[in-house]
């Protein structure tokens, strides 16, 4: 049976200003035991914390969490990117400071059937307009 073994948070993943807003534009790959890009049914967790929590120093400070099902047709439309074979989420941020400085982003995939999978990035601040 083909499932989501891996996952990776894309290079590409960064702030973004849209339409006035702070987004985290957020790309993420789900990877099969042949390291092939795959389709997946379940619940993403995003995690935003300070950068710290990268370092060895510490765990940083959790800022924003976001949770975000995909688990039909619609969400699958939605979400799933096939040019690149990978889910693109765009996620508001209230506070514009944090894309500023920066963040580790930390996401989960609880699948619907299957292991849980993990993955984390360290985002640098967004350009200056």
């Amino acid at each position: 049976m083909i499932e989501p073994v891996a996952m990776r948070v894309y290079p590409s993943s960064k702030f973004m200003n849209e339409g006035g807003d702070t987004v985290l534009r957020a790309r993420i790959e789900l990877l099969d035991q042949m390291g092939d890009s795959v389709k997946g049914v379940g619940v993403y967790r995003f995690e935003l914390y300070t950068p710290e929590r990268a370092s060895q120093a510490g765990d940083g400070r959790k800022l924003y969490g976001w949770d975000v099902p995909v688990k039909d047709l619609v969400s699958q439309k939605l979400y799933y990117d096939p040019i690149t074979r990978s889910y693109l989420f765009r996620l508001k941020l209230e506070d514009r400071s944090t894309a500023q400085t920066g963040a580790t982003l930390v996401v989960t995939f609880e699948p619907a059937t299957g292991t849980r999978l993990s993955a984390q990035a360290a985002l640098a601040a967004a350009e200056s307009p």
